[in-house]
């Protein structure tokens, strides 16, 4: 498993009897499992009934993103071991503008260059989201199915159980998903999905 410096894995240990509520707000025991990073991002999530439900939260006003490495594509046979420039990576970025959430789900065609699904012919999958600011911290929450039928998103179902290389990142400022988000407020690391909370 990839060696992950400075960074302090938190995981929940209560399981998720129900599906999280997308409202913006994350609740005590909420979700099944959580991680923060030393870049000061959490990350929660929870698979209820074959959907993904997440949660983000960092020190900014910008926008937050959280990104599946390819379980498919080059060097999938190593979770954690990010491909090159994020190439074939299933983006999900949400930002708060003006009190509402923005949302954008995207893929890495090419290296270094994400796009929204929709300009490539796939669709956005977001099923919910939520957002807010709150002294200087942005909180994010939305829900997507395992799998999706969008060739430009990676099959979750497919990595049920096993561990995932993830990427986190956040721009401190700016909501403009094109923004590069800068060296240090970014992670990867992995995940293990489970239907239902910890095992």
């Amino acid at each position: 498993m990839k060696r992950l410096l400075g960074i302090v894995l938190l995981l929940g240990l209560v399981s998720a009897a129900s599906a999280p509520k997308v409202d913006g707000i994350v609740a005590d025991g909420e979700y099944a499992q959580f991680l923060q990073t030393d870049t000061g991002m959490r990350l929660y999530w929870s698979v209820v009934d074959g959907v993904f439900y997440a949660a983000l939260s960092a020190p900014s006003t910008g926008w937050l993103g959280l990104g599946f490495e390819s379980i498919e594509g080059p060097g999938a046979g190593e979770p954690g071991h990010a491909h090159p420039a994020m190439l074939e990576s299933d983006l999900w970025m949400l930002a708060v503008v003006d009190g509402k959430v923005v949302v954008e789900d995207g893929y890495v065609p090419e290296p270094g260059k994400p796009a929204a699904d929709t300009a490539l012919g796939g669709t956005s999958d977001f099923l919910s989201a939520a957002g807010r600011e709150v002294g200087g911290v942005t909180y994010v929450e939305w829900s997507r199915k395992l799998t999706t039928g969008d060739r430009f998103d990676v099959d979750l179902a497919k990595g049920l159980g096993h561990e995932i290389g993830i990427m986190l990142a956040y721009n401190p400022m700016s909501d403009d998903f094109t923004e590069y988000h800068g060296m240090k407020s970014r992670d990867e690391l992995e995940i293990e999905l489970n239907e239902g909370g910890m095992r």
